[in-house]
């Protein structure tokens, strides 16, 4: 969950206020000739898998929204406390159990790191469909497998330059002609998440770009550099190469059959509150 939705309490920590919830669900379902959805994580206040009482609150908030109308709900395998550096693993019992109790389809989220994570999810859900999200913005090419129509695999640096291309042609609607589009950094930045970790001046120059060209040409040298790939869907597939697992990097490392890298202690007296203990503050 974002800082901004617990400010403006709105997303997942709207949780502790079910009958707005189900209020808001019941007047949008009535008024609105389009279907209303939902998005939800599970309720717990303990980080790992919740406790049986969190659970059956759950359930009981998902019938209640099925009640009040909404006709597809998806559902987030993880409390709102499991985030970054206590991000823990998605709870797919859990999405089950709500599977079950419900009437409506149900979309699984979280914990989705490759398509055979799809595959499993779903068998162990029983949900009608998956959701991605982080592993989506680092790998558009995640629903195919990094194929292509040909059958030809789809690697990092075509996916940056084919992105860049559609950029340019297609700019966002909110973008004033000539304006550059800041988001353009942000999704290059995790499409070469693990090259730009390696050669911090092409990082400073991600962040800088304000062009296409510019862009291009960070591409181009890093390419050059041959930077070292997730391999995403190959048996090379290496997971601590990828911004998905940034913030499960021991698991990552123990996966890949790797070292896990050196932990960063920070002095909490100085480091920001928000600085999960035991990792390097931003």
């Amino acid at each position: 969950p974002q800082d901004i939705a617990k400010r403006g309490r709105y997303g997942a920590f709207l949780l502790e206020q079910e009958d707005s919830i189900v209020e808001i669900v019941r007047i949008l379902s009535s008024t609105l000739r389009v279907p209303v959805t939902c998005k939800i994580r599970l309720h717990g206040k303990l980080v790992f898998a919740p406790a049986a009482v969190h659970l059956q609150r759950t359930i009981r908030l998902c019938q209640r929204l099925e009640e009040a109308g909404c006709a597809l709900l998806t559902v987030h395998g993880r409390t709102r406390y499991q985030n970054k550096g206590v991000i823990g693993t998605c709870n797919f019992n859990a999405i089950a159990k709500i599977k079950e109790a419900v009437g409506i389809p149900v979309v699984a989220n979280g914990g989705l790191a490759s398509f055979e994570d799809v595959a499993r999810c779903l068998h162990e859900t029983g949900a009608d469909a998956a959701m991605s999200s982080e592993a989506v913005l680092e790998n558009p090419a995640f629903f195919c497998g990094n194929r292509d129509s040909n059958g030809e695999y789809v690697d990092q640096n075509r996916l940056t330059r084919e992105y860049l291309e559609l950029a340019e042609k297609h700019p966002g609607a909110g973008n004033a002609a000539g304006q550059w589009p800041p988001y353009v950094n942000d999704h290059v930045f995790k499409f070469l998440y693990a090259g730009l970790q390696d050669h911090p001046d092409l990082k400073l120059r991600v962040n800088d770009a304000r062009s296409f060209a510019e862009m291009h040409a960070v591409l181009d040298d890093l390419v050059e550099r041959g930077w070292q790939q997730p391999c995403f869907h190959q048996e090379s597939y290496k997971r601590h190469r990828s911004w998905y697992f940034r913030y499960r990097m021991p698991e990552a490392c123990e996966l890949d059959g790797v070292p896990r890298p050196e932990e960063v202690r920070i002095d909490l007296a100085t480091a920001p509150s928000d600085a999960p203990a035991g990792r390097e503050a931003p």
